[in-house]
């Protein structure tokens, strides 16, 4: 109990140490927006944040060399995961280490071990891209919306920028709060441009993609903006309609696809935790490796070919 008690105060206080490390960076966000906005910055404030900038990135040098950090933080950003790459890395660390270690310190338990250690490295990840693709679908049912309004501001003789920020004030989250950020953007001295493409990275959503398109051509080249949006907002309509019925017919092989793919694996983990010395007898001798590694790569290939199957491209 008392190797128990040290291990689970030695994990809070590393959790808690890592959390006020990382939000410390945040203190002065006001501040850099105040001085992003227009306020004059002193010679003492310039040094000042220059020097926070050099500590971070020294702080940081060994994850400033990986680079799944660039790629995790646009998959955090398009999830809407208010979080850092770097602080999910180190929760994500700590999450597969510290509970498969207090197994086996206490149990000295490698199965049940390695089963923690398989549902923390699958876990977040799931989730992320559950998050981000439940987001992507809100904000692709929100777009018509989004454009009727959109063209009926600049109908009414609101530019462009004002019609965005109308958006993001009447619309809900996650179109609203998508469109504010690049009204705020565009506030700050980002171009419109820029701050489009910013939010298409972020989404990554084709139809967001027409409209992007869309207005940036306009731009360059002239014409009625909100005919365009008009007939971009009926093309949306139709590929939505067209994407649900898709998902009706598919509904039982992607149903087939998940039960292929997850019912197995979620079987096996569950057995090592609760039965470990059931499956223990795979891990002892050549013949049951193997026969692991023959189940998983059938797995992997049933489930894709489920997926190709039922993915239509249209």
């Amino acid at each position: 109990m008392l190797l128990a008690s040290g291990v689970g105060l030695l994990s809070f206080c590393i959790i808690v140490l890592l959390t006020r490390f990382f939000l410390r960076h945040r203190i002065n966000m006001e501040k850099r927006l105040d001085n992003i906005s227009g306020r004059t910055e002193s010679k003492k404030e310039k040094h000042i944040l220059t020097a926070e900038k050099k500590t971070r990135k020294s702080n940081l040098q060994f994850f400033a060399h990986l680079k799944i950090i660039d790629a995790l933080d646009r998959e955090l950003s398009s999830a809407g995961i208010l979080m850092k790459a770097e602080e999910f890395l180190i929760m994500w660390i700590i999450l597969i280490f510290v509970p498969a270690g207090v197994v086996i310190i206490l149990w000295d338990n490698m199965i049940s071990a390695t089963s923690l250690v398989i549902i923390a490295v699958v876990l977040p990840l799931a989730l992320v891209h559950r998050f981000k693709k439940k987001r992507r679908e809100e904000f692709t049912v929100q777009l018509g919306d989004a454009l009727i309004t959109l063209g009926n501001c600049l109908r009414s003789g609101l530019s462009l920028t004002q019609g965005i920020e109308s958006i993001g004030n009447e619309m809900a989250d996650p179109l609203g709060k998508e469109f504010k950020r690049v009204y705020k953007e565009i506030n700050y001295g980002v171009s419109l441009e820029n701050a489009l493409g910013a939010l298409k990275d972020r989404v990554k959503c084709e139809e967001l993609n027409l409209i992007v398109s869309a207005i940036l051509i306009q731009r360059e080249i002239g014409g009625n903006l909100s005919a365009i949006l008009d007939s971009v907002s009926e093309t949306i309509r139709d590929r939505l309609k067209i994407r649900a019925e898709i998902k009706v017919l598919t509904a039982t092989g992607r149903m087939s696809g998940y039960v292929v793919g997850l019912l197995p694996p979620a079987i096996g983990v569950i057995l090592m935790l609760a039965t470990p010395d059931y499956i223990k007898k795979f891990f002892e001798s050549q013949t049951g490796i193997g026969m692991l590694i023959g189940a998983g790569c059938l797995e992997v290939i049933g489930f894709l070919i489920i997926q190709k199957i039922v993915s239509v491209k249209y």
